[in-house]
């Protein structure tokens, strides 16, 4: 691109003058997530499933009981 050094200078400006502000451009920006932090969240969401599993069953167990009882 011809403009190419032409918009790095004008974007490293930018960045300076919110530097210099006190501003930060990047904060709210979501943040890679680590691989560390991905796992743990992926082990949560898996236990949760699964007890959220285990307690429909045990719903369903304890409906086939009451129907099942002479009454």
């Amino acid at each position: 691109m011809e403009n190419e050094p032409e918009l790095r200078h004008q974007a490293k400006t930018a960045n300076d003058a919110d530097q210099e502000s006190g501003r930060n451009r990047w904060v709210g920006r979501p943040r890679a997530e680590s691989s560390q932090g991905r796992q743990v969240r992926w082990a949560r969401d898996g236990y949760m499933n699964v007890d959220r599993r285990l307690v429909r069953l045990e719903a369903k167990f304890d409906l086939i009981e009451k129907m099942a009882a002479p009454g």
